[in-house]
């Protein structure tokens, strides 16, 4: 038997002699040792000795483990391995010393304690594990396999420098060590145990079992966690064992796939050696690309003979097994690396349909938390940054208007933004008031007060507040620092509550009695008296100072200012519980009971309107600007804008994740804020319901009092952390965006034919019901054309030009144009049979019309007259000119055949048939050697387009009729629109489909290619948006413009919807309104403050583990110092200076 140190005695030891070692204090405890500080006594050094420790290990195994882990680290001398100094027994005791490692932390611990930027702490970390793994195959060239490595075996010294320790479960390579049980091995920590020690297969043990310790550490410093955790040791072993470890997104992806290549499950998966984890970490410390590679097959053979020498010696007689061997070993190289960028792929995809997920579910700040931290790992996925963009431009998200303002007093009554968003009031505990500049977060005046405050109200002009203290006084406060007038009284009580009309000529106060009023420019004037009964709370005074307002449990009275009569008095049914007064004092709203509010009319009492809730209580309301809306707070987190004449709910969904607290509105009406117990604060539009602000998240803070300026531009919060001071006040507004440029025309509705014009400056309108073809400048709003026509405008077209334009009719009418001066080009042309498509040549000579009445009219655009008329049977449905200027056209008809002709004899050239339904459109291929069709039998067809034959591809099947088609502008790709609801992408030459659906949402009703070839614009009823045409993934926000109708045929005309830069979209076709977008593409890498920009502004990041967790937003100014250095002409900045504003 061995001796061993019993635990309680160790425990009592305060110093102690063992051998020539003087123990002084204890340093760790693990399952088989204990670790003393000592000072070896001969040579007068620290040291730090390990002794075997007591209890249920405390065997002859556990004393043999013990030497083994003596002997296998006297082995190693590396100046990042713990060196062993001396192994020895004294009294039965079995102990070994070695050096002392000063710095008193774990790499983990290292790890959380740097304080870099990203990408600067991935490299950090990466150098740091490089010095790591050189250490661990220093260990295995001299036969040592560590197999406990984990952060706490690795220590961090006083310089820097990592120091691997804790051989207590090494093995030597050589050693068989049958005897290794699955309770042994559980000796270690299983939540960085490889698979086959998990699973109790020590025979599969080797130095690729550390190579995945390197990786389980690595992983760590990475996450933050170790890559598996369970309840139990056993059940973390079985996911060790039968459960990949999550993806790191957050992390670089070569150092991703650094760290899931060393865990992967098969051993012959992982790096042949630490050596070659070293190096590829080394790779990516210093910016390099990483290799990610195995070992050669002579350096392999090497390794393989140091472990095995005896089975090395038969080496000459096994050449040709080793061969076959080392060819298995590249096949499965070779599938692995293959299953990495599988990997890697379904990596990406999973991450951005995530992305997807929370934009589709209203979630905009997660969203851009995933894609900024996609662009600080590779500042060249222009995907990820293009997708952020098209997000800020179209949320309004929330940033800080000035610095915080932080100090130790609580808060005595709510404090009180000014109404122009300037300046704000905050009245302590402290008995101080103090008015702040919101810009610089500093105090521009500052009054004592005598008494403790009970009440606090911003004048209407917002340069003086009126304040009541608890010895009753009311005193008026300039800001500007001149004398505070003290208003005379007939109460005694203290204020509770003040409330102005909107010219400040009208103040109202309540207090335990009466209310008053003064004119507050006269401090000489008595108050007058309003009694008040038990209406008590609620005051409210309207905008012209007539009446005033308050209710309590059992009636709500509204008085006659000026007289102080009771001019409303409505009693409750069961009790009120909250009542407001719009500011015209017309209007009450009292919610009574928990269940109903009631809208009343004031001049004749008459009930307007009830609102009945069935499942939560009603605990708030507010009036919008015209009174004709109302905003009720529900407990169950819910919202709603009801219109009161109708009685209906008019608004989108309104929620926040927990119950509502607070509501407040500005005082013109037209914002509404709320507050809830899940720490947001989120501002509404008061008429119908939108967001007005993406939330304000307040993590681990008391519920803030808030307070919009009069607009509701702006918001302030006063907030005091949970448990501790200090308090905080910030003013918050919405980012500026880049809202849709709408041109709306006056009497006209449902527009008919709309498109760009191919110089992308002029909107162009047919408007209906009063037939006007009607073009204006985009950017200017100014009206270029406006001139009667006799139907509905379906096609516009240009010169070449740009100097004429010609717009056709449904009933068959052809007009022109000059753009210079304004004037008819000739007589409008008038043709039987209704217009469908049309079409210009390429070089602006003739115009070709397709009727429904199986013609083909073609006219002189210098006449306007007709000079050729082509038949082709059944409704005309579409027509395309070949762009290389030949002169050829194609038409498509209900007759389900597609004809190619010559302009200048009317002949056909060749007919296409195949389809078995109407064919709807077409295009001729950028080469114009091909021709695309699609048709209402669901497909589309490539065809030959000299000779009309089918080419030998299948059909491109959708689930509904096809509306589009467009190529690509390589003629590899094919884009497909159906009124299935989704778009798709072919290839062309073997008509397979290469992305998933996209969309799938409405009919699609166009496609078009960006000039750059990247991406595809898709365009259905009820918006439109950009996806990348690689991978088929969206790379903006879905943008809502619905159209209440289809077109029912085809041209390019009607389709030129994106400007010849693809910067811009235009819409207009059966809507309201013609509607431009500025799209926003990026050009180079993101900068570096980019990611801290959109993380700043969703108020959200992700962590080392993948989570979104918040994220202040006070970096704003220094972004915005940054941003506003950058030259003019850059990208970045100009953008940012656009969607940020200048609030």
């Amino acid at each position: 038997m061995f001796a061993v140190v019993d635990e309680g005695m160790l425990d009592a030891m305060q110093v102690r002699r063992v051998g020539d070692f003087e123990l002084q204090e204890e340093l760790a405890r693990g399952g088989m040792g204990v670790v003393y500080r000592a000072r070896q006594l001969s040579l007068n050094r620290p040291v730090a000795v390990k002794m075997i420790l007591a209890g249920q290990l405390a065997t002859t195994e556990s004393v043999r483990r013990f030497r083994n882990e003596a002997a296998a680290a006297a082995k190693l001398d590396h100046p990042n391995i713990v060196p062993v100094y001396e192994v020895g027994e004294c009294e039965t005791q079995h102990y070994f010393a070695m050096r002392l490692v000063t710095g008193g932390r774990n790499v983990a611990t290292w790890a959380k304690s740097l304080d870099l930027p990203p990408g600067k702490r991935a490299q950090a970390v990466a150098a740091m594990m490089a010095k790591i793994a050189r250490a661990v195959a220093f260990a295995h060239e001299r036969g040592v396999l560590h197999r406990d490595l984990k952060p706490s075996n690795i220590l961090v010294d006083e310089k820097g420098e990592p120091q691997v320790t804790d051989f207590g479960l090494a093995k030597l390579v050589q050693e068989e060590d049958s005897s290794l049980t699955l309770s042994a091995m559980m000796l270690g920590s299983p939540s960085y145990m490889a698979p086959e020690q998990a699973d109790g297969r020590h025979r599969e043990v080797t130095t690729a079992t550390d190579v995945y310790g390197l990786g389980a550490v690595l992983y760590e410093l990475l996450a933050g966690r170790p890559p598996f955790l369970a309840a139990s040791p056993l059940a973390t072993a079985k996911r060790v064992v039968e459960e990949a470890p999550a993806p790191l997104p957050a992390a670089p992806r070569d150092l991703s796939t650094v760290c899931l290549k060393c865990l992967a499950k098969v051993p012959a998966q992982r790096y042949a050696s630490a050596l070659a984890v070293a190096e590829d970490l080394e790779r990516f410390a210093r910016g390099e690309l990483i290799r990610a590679r195995p070992v050669t097959g002579p350096e392999a053979l090497w390794r393989w003979a140091r472990r095995r020498p005896k089975i090395a010696a038969l080496l000459g007689v096994l050449v040709l097994a080793f061969l076959l061997g080392f060819a298995g070993v590249t096949w499965q190289w070779r599938r692995a690396e293959r299953a990495r960028a599988a990997q890697e792929v379904a990596l990406e995809h999973l991450q951005w349909a995530e992305i997807g997920r929370w934009v589709e579910g209203d979630e905009a700040p997660p969203a851009l938390a995933y894609l900024a931290s996609l662009l600080r790992d590779d500042p060249h996925r222009w995907q990820a940054a293009m997708y952020a963009m098209s997000i800020v431009e179209r949320r309004p998200f929330p940033i800080l208007a000035g610095p915080s303002v932080e100090f130790p007093s609580a808060p005595a009554v709510p404090a009180q933004i000014t109404p122009d968003g300037q300046r704000f009031v905050d009245v302590g505990k402290d008995r101080v008031a103090r008015v702040f500049d919101v810009a610089s977060g500093q105090e521009i005046a500052a009054l004592n007060l005598t008494s403790d405050p009970s009440a606090m109200s911003i004048a209407p002009d917002g340069k003086s507040a009126v304040l009541g203290t608890a010895d009753g006084a009311v005193q008026m406060w300039p800001f500007s620092g001149t004398e505070v007038r003290r208003l005379l009284r007939s109460q005694t009580q203290p204020v509770q509550a003040f409330d102005f009309s909107a010219d400040g000529a009208t103040l109202a106060a309540a207090s335990a009695g009466d209310i008053e009023l003064w004119n507050p420019g006269d401090a000489t004037a008595a108050p007058r008296l309003v009694a008040k009964g038990d209406a008590n709370r609620g005051l409210a005074l309207s905008d012209d100072g007539q009446r005033l307002f308050a209710f309590g449990s059992k009636e709500a009275v509204v008085w006659d200012a000026a007289t102080g009569q009771r001019v409303r008095t409505l009693a409750a049914q069961e009790r009120f519980r909250a009542g407001i007064m719009h500011r015209s004092g017309d209007r009450l709203a009292l919610v009574d009971g928990n269940f109903r509010a009631e809208v009343w009319d004031v001049a004749t009492g008459q009930s307007l309107q009830t609102f009945a809730s069935e499942l939560s209580p009603i605990i708030f309301g507010e009036f919008n600007t015209t009174g004709e809306r109302l905003t009720l707070a529900y407990r169950g987190s819910d919202l709603g804008v009801y219109d009161i004449a109708r009685g209906v709910r008019i608004s989108p969904p309104m929620r926040h994740l927990y119950q509502s607290n607070a509501l407040v509105v500005s005082a013109d009406g037209s914002r509404s804020a709320t507050s809830s117990w899940d720490g947001r604060v989120i501002v509404w539009n008061s008429t119908d319901g939108g967001m007005v602000m993406e939330p304000v998240m307040q993590p681990d803070r008391e519920t803030p009092s808030m307070d919009l300026c009069r607009d509701g531009s702006r918001i302030l919060l006063s907030q005091r952390a949970r448990n501790a001071q200090p308090r905080k006040l910030e003013v918050w507004h919405p980012t500026s965006g880049r809202a849709p440029r709408l041109h709306p025309v006056p009497g006209h509705r449902d527009f008919n034919g709309c498109r760009l014009s191919p110089d992308g400056r002029l909107g162009c309108l047919g408007l209906w019901d009063k037939n006007r073809a009607y073009l204006y400048e985009i950017e200017t709003d100014r009206v270029v054309l406006d001139r009667p026509v006799a139907g509905d405008i379906h096609t516009h077209l240009f010169s070449p030009d740009m100097q004429r334009y010609y717009a056709l009719t449904a009933n068959g009418w052809v007009y022109g144009w000059s753009l210079v001066t304004g004037e008819a080009l000739w007589e409008a042309n008038h043709q039987p049979g209704a217009i469908r498509p049309a079409a210009i040549s390429p070089d602006g000579s003739r115009i070709i019309a397709g009727h429904n009445d199986g013609h083909i009219r073609v006219y002189d655009t210098a006449t306007g007259l007709v000079e050729q008329t082509l038949e082709h049977s059944g409704e005309i449905k579409v027509l395309r000119f070949a762009p290389d200027r030949s002169g050829r056209f194609l038409s498509g008809s209900t007759d389900t055949l597609v004809h190619v002709w010559d302009l200048n004899s009317g002949k056909i050239l060749t007919t296409l048939r195949g389809h078995t339904g109407t064919v709807l459109t077409a295009a001729f291929s950028p080469d114009c050697r091909r021709i695309a069709t699609g048709s209402y039998d669901w497909t589309a067809r490539l065809w030959d387009a000299a000779t009309g034959a089918p080419l030998p591809t299948p059909p491109m099947t959708h689930r509904g009729d096809l509306s589009h088609l467009g190529f690509h502008p390589s003629g590899r790709l094919l884009a497909t629109a159906s009124r299935d609801g989704t778009a798709r992408l072919w290839d062309t030459g073997t008509g397979e489909p290469v992305s998933e659906p996209l969309g799938n949402r409405t009919t699609v009703f166009g496609v078009r290619f960006t000039p750059d070839r990247h991406c595809l614009l898709v365009r259905d009823h009820s918006g439109f948006q950009f996806y990348e045409v690689a991978t088929g993934r969206p790379v903006t926000i879905h943008h809502p413009f619905p159209i209440s109708a289809g077109m029912g045929w085809d041209d390019d005309a009607s389709h030129s919807m994106l400007s010849a830069d693809g910067t811009r979209v235009f819409l207009g076709n059966s809507a309201n309104a013609g509607g431009s977008w500025t799209i926003s593409i990026p050009r180079g890498p993101a900068p570096a403050w980019f990611p801290d920009l959109l993380e700043t502004l969703a108020l959200s990041r992700l962590d080392a583990a993948g989570q979104v967790r918040y994220h202040p937003g006070n970096g704003i100014f220094t972004l915005r110092e940054k941003i506003a250095a950058l030259p003019a002409g850059d990208f970045y900045g100009t953008w940012a200076r656009t969607v940020l504003g200048g609030k």
